[in-house]
């Protein structure tokens, strides 16, 4: 890992603890996975359990009265298997492959109080409506049958 940036000379640390994206952490590691690694354990030592017992994260002004907890995930693919177990399904006429991948996951806890909850979990199932909306106008077909959207014609 190379630990300084060369435009600012910032370490990775000082611009995790200024919110930097993995996007902006990149250039600071030798790959992908080792960046994801280093985001992973930091943010989750920076937004652990013990720190959440602060005002709210979201208004900074109200006592919390709960913690929010968020599961962050990604998948990385470190290649393609290929065995014999593979070799004898595709003997038998089974077409596919095995992806290998490896995950890379962490939690991270955020005080809020009732008012700023309350907003979340409305902004939230709006979001979850427009979604599962959205999956359905995507392919042109809700749960019915009936069409939506674009005409297709093939």
């Amino acid at each position: 890992m190379n630990n300084a940036n060369s435009d600012s000379n910032l370490s990775a640390a000082d611009l995790v603890a200024q919110h930097a994206t993995m996007k902006q952490l990149l250039p600071l590691f030798s790959n992908r996975l080792e960046c994801a690694e280093y985001f992973a354990r930091t943010n989750a030592e920076l937004y652990g359990i013990d720190r959440a017992v602060a005002a709210c994260c979201v208004c900074s002004e109200s006592p919390s009265i709960s913690i929010a907890n968020y599961q962050w995930q990604a998948r990385f693919s470190t290649g393609v298997g290929f065995g014999r177990l593979e070799a004898l399904l595709l003997a038998l006429g089974h077409v596919g492959i095995k992806l290998k991948y490896t995950v890379v996951s962490f939690r991270t806890f955020h005080p809020i109080c009732k008012g700023c909850k309350r907003s979340l979990q409305t902004k939230r199932g709006i979001a979850n409506v427009l979604n599962f909306g959205t999956v359905f106008a995507d392919h042109g077909e809700f749960a019915g049958g009936a069409r939506l959207g674009r005409n297709n014609l093939f």
